[in-house]
């Protein structure tokens, strides 16, 4: 059945990024403004972040089989919907719809993932996140192309996979000789929303890996959405920014399950200083003039190294996690991704206004504090 949850992971975040790349075109091609999609966008990336905490909770109070298939057939709707409309004024509401599903699927979904092992009994984490950055790759390049023939076909095609995906998670996680732990009713019906949150609060350990992964993701999003300004200011033909930023996610697909295995093999304070002392090395060399060829590299060795504490931090949220409470705790930490989502573009923007490779300096500060606090707060 590994094979199922294999194809889900690949089709769900194939169909994502054969859309969401290029939603800007939708709302122009309609007469839409990007002062509007910048609009939308940020107050999806807001909506996302309130819904994942509340749905993580319910993951752990009611099952989270049944969420993760209605968020499916939300955003499967806002698709469609968005393949046939021929108005700017509803492509908003349901761009938001698509959204408000994957703010119910993706934390219930990844609930489940949280509770599956590899046949070794090792996190199946590492192997989620390769699967996912190869749809990452391949959505881009699948949704440009379809774009040249029709917006409307790339977004119809989106919500069909989408559902294909929706419908392989429900074959896999419905089956009753997969083993998935959850939790049973009884130890569900004891669930407290409140009384949860006050115990994220109080703890230590799950706070500084919050702090540790916002450090890891926003060094991220500053490098990332400001490479293509810094390539125009250096001269670099678009060719080149492209694959640059294509080496950050081929690296992270290819080495995530090798390397997350080796980093379990020694102290987390060790595996987590060692691969930010390697990540500062190519944030540092992204401040100099360097030549094309070796910002491909550099990006390379981000993907390797803030993409490996991208995973390794999860996998530690995920073992911080109590049993019984996975989905409330991993849907806070998985309301980062879409609030950094939300505030990057504005610290991008900003400190490119004062100086085009701040955001890197930035990026490599926020490394450094993520190498200190690592030395002292991380425990084991």
């Amino acid at each position: 059945m590994l094979p199922c949850l294999y194809l889900a992971i690949f089709i769900f975040f194939l169909s994502s990024y054969m859309f969401t790349p290029f939603f800007s075109l939708y709302v122009t091609a309609l007469g839409g403004s990007y002062a509007e999609f910048a609009a939308v966008l940020s107050l999806a990336g807001f909506l996302v972040s309130i819904i994942q905490s509340y749905i993580g909770y319910l993951s752990d109070k009611v099952g989270a089989r049944f969420l993760m298939i209605g968020g499916g057939i939300l955003s499967t709707l806002g698709y469609l919907l968005i393949g046939i409309t021929y108005h700017r004024f509803l492509i908003i509401p349901l761009y938001l719809l698509i959204n408000i599903g994957m703010g119910i699927l993706v934390p219930s979904a990844f609930t489940l993932i949280s509770y599956q092992k590899t046949a070794k009994g090792d996190s199946f984490i590492p192997i989620y996140r390769s699967i996912q950055g190869a749809g990452v790759i391949i959505g881009p390049v699948a949704g440009g192309w379809l774009m040249g023939q029709s917006y409307r076909i790339n977004a119809l095609l989106g919500g069909i996979l989408m559902m294909v995906s929706i419908v392989l998670f429900s074959v896999y996680f419905l089956n009753r000789s997969v083993s998935v732990d959850e939790p049973n009713r009884g130890a569900r019906s004891a669930i407290n929303f409140k009384e949860t949150m006050v115990e994220i609060i109080h703890n230590r350990s799950f706070l500084v890996i919050l702090i540790l992964f916002t450090f890891v993701e926003l060094s991220y999003d500053l490098i990332y959405m400001s490479l293509p300004l810094v390539g125009t200011e250096l001269n670099f033909s678009t060719d080149v920014t492209g694959t640059a930023l294509s080496a950050y996610f081929l690296m992270f697909t290819l080495f995530q399950i090798p390397i997350n295995r080796a980093l379990k093999k020694i102290k987390k304070r060790t595996a987590l200083m060692s691969m930010g002392l390697l990540a500062l090395v190519p944030c540092v060399l992204l401040l100099l003039n360097i030549p094309a060829f070796f910002t491909i590299l550099c990006m390379g060795g981000i993907g390797l190294t803030i993409g490996s504490l991208f995973t390794f931090c999860t996998m530690m949220a995920s073992e911080e996690s109590p049993e019984n409470k996975k989905g409330t705790f991993l849907g806070i930490f998985n309301t980062i991704m879409p609030l950094t989502d939300v505030i990057s573009p504005v610290i991008v923007a900003f400190f490119i206004s004062l100086h085009v490779k701040l955001p890197y300096a930035a990026a490599a500060i926020l490394v450094l504090l993520f190498i200190m606090i690592s030395s002292q707060k991380v425990e084991g």
